[in-house]
């Protein structure tokens, strides 16, 4: 049984492509499946299980010591902003030292919730050299992969998001509603790549043209905030519904899971309000519960899917009109009927999904098995780490041992906590941001 550290581990894409393993960090219980995952660590000041697994303490090399014999795998998904690259730097020489292999999936290329990209790239260009094995979810990043850091990707889809009670109970809103073109544009707490004032205008004359109606969708934390940009998308979106009769802005609560369901169940067309990106797990949702997505020509959200009057893109204002009428045509052509899904009813989607998330998860133990194989972890550490010990569980008490006696002779600061894991009195520039039981 391979015990997988997964960075996160409750988060929808995990769940569905690696079982829990029961109880504790290293307490494994009984399973058919050749890999589990690992809880998440609740980081300083949280409880195990309340669902906050941020800042990821996997990634924490004093935690890694700690816990090293408990790990066989460390599966870096997202998250990582947490941290600087000198600390991830001086985490992957501890994983390296202490014998763990590295599997990291590339889901973003541009993250989504920064605006200045070169921390997120810099980060990805500690962490994908260091990968024992690199995943992503779509050709185009892996050519970009390739190409930036000369590493060959597995390119595995991602897996179905929506439970599959709704994706059945979607079928039955969507026949059942009445009749009229419904288009959502989702801008959730306006996050760093949201922006959909410059074509928003454009969209909402031609779901007018179209006879539809268009509705706009805002948590309501965003009347809160002190950040002039998202205040700023507000009022645009508020100006133009005020003028626009087809248009609808509703402020509210974050939705839960059933209720964001619903809305897209009774949704036609989503719009991506993207202004940068790589993959979209909204994208995937609306997949699942028969919605068709239209968004910026922007990331890899094209390769995603490619049925017929599921997704299309505009590449500026001026063609989103244009866009959207194509997708509605393609939508209602390969349909047949307003309300049917395209690309096959509910039980049809399941199928697909089940196949290709069969296969995915395979593959992942495949990967595992592959990167747990003896020598191959001890061999790649060799050739970066010429001080690598024999033998991992001695390497790991003689870490531990290091780090207890410090401790015992009073560790306060981050500083002292690194300097011990990296055997040097040296800390890079940035180092401390790692904090033994804080943030």
């Amino acid at each position: 049984m391979i015990r997988v550290a997964s960075v996160p581990s409750a988060h929808p894409y995990v769940d569905r492509l690696l079982p829990p393993a029961v109880g504790a960090i290293g307490e494994v219980g009984a399973t058919e499946a050749r890999a589990v995952r690992l809880q998440d660590p609740p980081p300083p000041g949280r409880r195990a299980g309340d669902g906050v697994w941020w800042p990821p303490m996997v990634l924490d090399p004093v935690w890694l010591v700690a816990h090293a014999d408990e790990v066989d795998v460390v599966h870096v998904h997202f998250g990582f902003e947490s941290y600087s690259c000198a600390q991830l730097t001086l985490w992957a020489q501890e994983l390296r030292r202490v014998g763990i292999p590295l599997v990291v999936t590339v889901h973003d290329l541009a993250n989504p919730h920064l605006t200045d990209q070169q921390a997120h790239l810099d980060a990805l260009g500690v962490l994908v050299p260091a990968a024992d094995e690199v995943i992503t979810l779509t050709p185009g990043v892996a050519a970009v992969i390739r190409e930036r850091w000369g590493r060959e990707a597995i390119v595995l889809p991602h897996p179905q998001i929506a439970d599959d009670s709704w994706v059945h109970r979607s079928d039955t809103a969507r026949r059942n509603r009445h009749r009229g073109l419904r288009v959502g544009v989702p801008l959730g707490a306006v996050r760093a790549n949201v922006d959909p004032t410059s074509w928003l205008a454009p969209l909402a004359a031609a779901v007018g043209e179209l006879g539809g109606s268009l509705a706009v969708t805002v948590n309501d934390e965003v009347l809160g905030s002190d950040d002039p940009r998202r205040l700023d998308v507000l009022a645009a979106v508020e100006t133009l519904a005020s003028a626009t009769p087809c248009v609808e802005l509703r402020i509210r609560p974050r939705l839960d899971d059933d209720a964001l369901a619903a809305w897209i169940a009774a949704t036609d067309v989503v719009v991506l309000p993207y202004a940068h990106g790589t993959h979209s797990g909204w994208l995937e949702l609306c997949w699942d519960l028969g919605a068709s997505c239209l968004s910026p020509a922007v990331g890899h959200y094209a390769e995603q899917h490619d049925d017929v009057g599921f997704h299309a893109e505009f590449h500026d204002p001026g063609t989103v009109g244009t866009a959207l009428r194509g997708l509605v045509e393609d939508r209602t052509h390969a349909g047949g009927e307003p309300w049917r899904v395209p690309w096959g009813d509910a039980t049809q989607r399941l199928a697909r999904r089940a196949w290709s998330d069969d296969r995915a998860r395979q593959q992942h133990e495949e990967v595992y098995d592959r990167v747990c194989r003896p020598g191959r972890a001890a061999d790649a550490a060799a050739d970066q780490l010429p001080d690598q010990r024999p033998g991992r569980r001695e390497h790991v008490e003689h870490r531990v041992g290091r780090l207890g006696e410090t401790v015992g002779e009073g560790v306060r600061s981050p500083a002292a906590a690194l300097r011990v894991l990296a055997g040097s009195t040296r800390v890079p520039v940035g180092a401390t941001r790692v904090v033994v039981g804080g943030w």
